[in-house]
């Protein structure tokens, strides 16, 4: 996702849904777990409720403008980055 080296075996983490157990490839160790939390119910309007609460404005829009794009492809039937 965030298109870094995936070379050693530490950095290359093998994907999966949690839903269905499907495999899905591999990604480095930091998308793997911020796509673990991501894929939870809940927790893009949890991290976007805790933005707001501590005042940062511009990462609750941020996060709001990603969600936004990624509804707008969805709703489109594209796949793929939402850029």
């Amino acid at each position: 996702m965030c298109g870094s080296d995936l070379e050693s075996e530490q950095a290359a983490k093998l994907d999966h849904s949690h839903a269905t157990g499907q495999v899905r490839g591999y990604l480095c160790t930091g998308c793997n777990s911020a796509l673990g939390w991501i894929e939870r119910e809940g927790m893009v309007a949890a991290a976007h409720a805790y933005l707001r609460s501590v005042g940062d404005e511009i990462g609750a829009r941020r996060l709001l403008t990603e969600a936004k794009i990624i509804a707008a492809h969805h709703a489109a039937g594209d796949v793929g980055t939402g850029r």
